[in-house]
């Protein structure tokens, strides 16, 4: 039977989107109901890490500068798990159809994203090289996007929904899937059974696919920390953090702080510029964000050796990594492309 957001998460999932934006409005002073871009961080002393009005810094951070031509995530198949994408924006024009690589599992819902997350994280891994907005965004621009609509436009979605979409995606021949979506796990909770059993057999099939998820947004630094969600928490399941342009930890994202819910990577997460809604683009900050880089960035190892099984691409991805500091924080370190 389903039940109200905020149960137990095996029978209703999900708050739903991963989005910061309603604790960073809370820090800020702000309305959470305020809908607004974030501002981009302050550039000064980035690292080596310069702005480009044509060039998402996101990209930059993991090893994709301008003119970065060795992968573009071609012929390999990433599903977005999430509330849908905007089906007319001009950046995604020709690339979906309804039922064939983009579906809802949404009752009364169709995949048109009314929301405006799921656009968001689709833009991110898949957003193409020359976008109407004058700047590169995709980590994987040539990659075969997939998009299911497991979260409602309320950003809230049921187990049943977001498993249909697991099924689905695999059925489809997805080779990762990236879900930005998650619920709260209290440390010493055990992950979520039910994912890991799904996320375990589809990381050892054959066709394998991984399954990459968003670690939270429910720490407050320097006030607090909150253990990585699920079903980001389950060991088959590689768990994101977030980081922000000058390579240190947001202060929403979740930490590994048991055994249980290790973090495995951090990808850019703040202040993240994509696609949106109603044919427009903004800026947000989330795990979410990060999650969608992570999987963008297996799709680009995926191309340059199609014979990478699941386990194969993960291990590929976490030798590859650039280490930040303590491990609760980033995980292994920042995802790095090819």
């Amino acid at each position: 039977m389903r039940s109200g957001v905020g149960t137990d998460p095996l029978q209703a999932y999900l708050r739903g989107m991963r989005d910061a934006i309603d604790a960073v409005l809370r820090f800020q002073g702000g309305s959470p109901e305020t809908q607004m871009p974030l501002p981009l961080p302050d550039s000064g002393g980035m690292m080596g890490i310069q702005q480009d009005n044509s060039h998402s810094w996101c990209l930059s951070l993991i090893g994709i500068p301008p003119g970065y031509k060795r992968a573009t995530g071609k012929n390999v198949k990433v599903a977005v798990l999430d509330t849908g994408v905007d089906l007319l924006h001009p950046d995604f024009a020709g690339r979906f159809t309804e039922d064939v690589n983009a579906r809802s599992f949404v009752e009364g819902e169709s995949v048109q994203d009314g929301n405006g997350h799921g656009t968001h994280c689709a833009g991110v891994v898949g957003g193409p090289a020359r976008s109407s907005s004058g700047r590169r965004y995709g980590v994987a621009p040539d990659t075969d996007l997939m998009v299911g609509k497991v979260l409602s436009n309320a950003g809230s979605g049921f187990d049943d929904q977001i498993i249909d979409g697991i099924d689905w995606a695999a059925d489809q021949g997805a080779e990762i899937i990236s879900m930005s979506l998650g619920s709260l796990r209290s440390v010493g909770v055990a992950h979520s059974t039910a994912y890991e059993r799904i996320a375990a057999v589809l990381l050892q099939s054959e066709p394998s696919v991984l399954i990459i998820a968003a670690a939270g947004n429910e720490s407050a630094r320097p006030f607090s920390l909150a253990a990585v969600g699920n079903p980001a928490a389950c060991p088959s399941i590689m768990a994101v953090a977030a980081v922000d342009q000058l390579r240190r930890v947001a202060r929403f994202s979740c930490a590994e702080l048991d055994t249980i819910g290790p973090l495995d990577v951090s990808g850019p997460g703040v202040a993240v510029f994509s696609a949106y809604k109603d044919g427009g683009f903004t800026s947000i900050s989330g795990t979410s964000m990060a999650t969608p880089h992570v999987a963008g960035v297996a799709a680009l190892y995926r191309e340059l050796d199609p014979s990478l099984t699941a386990a194969r691409l993960r291990q590929q991805i976490m030798t590859r990594l650039t280490p930040l500091g303590i491990r609760r924080d980033f995980g292994q370190g920042l995802v790095q492309a090819p």
